[in-house]
């Protein structure tokens, strides 16, 4: 049970010690590697750290990979944060969603302000809004409309290379026309951050 405290912790005798290892917050930030092959608490790896003290926005560092990560709202998604000038941030948006989601799946507005599966082919929904930050069911989810992004699907063969609206949704590295009808849109989402991550800058570009 919690231990109630009326003033602040302080070492006896001005002993110098730390009061607390990051490892034992909830939230907050700490200093990890990304992979360690074991178990937590031995080896409290990002992705081994428990759910009981996990918090949105909680901040890692991967000691291994020299990198800053914020935990996403479904408490699982590990997004790189690159900070600087918002170049490396996300701008995101948070909208009821009719479908079920994965990390990076594109998404488009309805007439009703609701999102659905964006699709290239000219009957579908091409407009692209934003991708979804996580993965869940149906529901108020967020989505990512520039920015960096996780993306759940295969990974990308082609780093630095631009990414686009495939067609029946998703996202390709092959942009059409190749075999696709009349009217499909060639829609760049943005560029293949490394293999599993995208920087989000949807551009239309044309239609077949």
């Amino acid at each position: 049970m919690p231990i109630t405290v009326i003033d602040i912790l302080r070492q006896k005798n001005d002993a110098i010690f730390p009061l607390l290892e990051d490892r034992d917050l909830l939230g907050g930030f700490r200093s990890v590697p990304i992979t360690s092959g074991g178990s937590y608490p031995l080896t409290p790896d990002r992705d081994n750290i428990p759910a009981s003290y996990r918090k949105e926005g909680m901040f890692v560092w991967t000691c291994d990979t020299g990198k800053l990560w914020r935990l996403a709202a479904d408490l699982v998604t590990w997004i790189e944060f690159t900070g600087g000038g918002g170049s490396g941030t996300e701008n995101i948006d948070t909208l009821p969603c009719a479908v079920v989601t994965t990390a990076g799946i594109p998404l488009a507005l309805d007439g009703t302000g609701t999102l659905q599966l964006a699709d290239a082919d000219p009957v579908g929904m091409q407009e692209v809004y934003g991708l979804a930050q996580s993965g869940g069911p149906a529901g108020i989810i967020t989505v990512v409309t520039a920015g960096l992004c996780s993306w759940a699907g295969a990974p990308f063969a082609s780093v630095g290379q631009p990414v686009y609206l495939a067609v029946g949704t998703g996202i390709t590295q092959t942009p059409p026309p190749g075999s696709s009808p009349a009217g499909t849109m060639i829609l760049r989402i943005g560029i293949a951050r490394s293999p599993t991550t995208i920087m989000v800058r949807i551009q239309p570009v044309a239609r077949t």
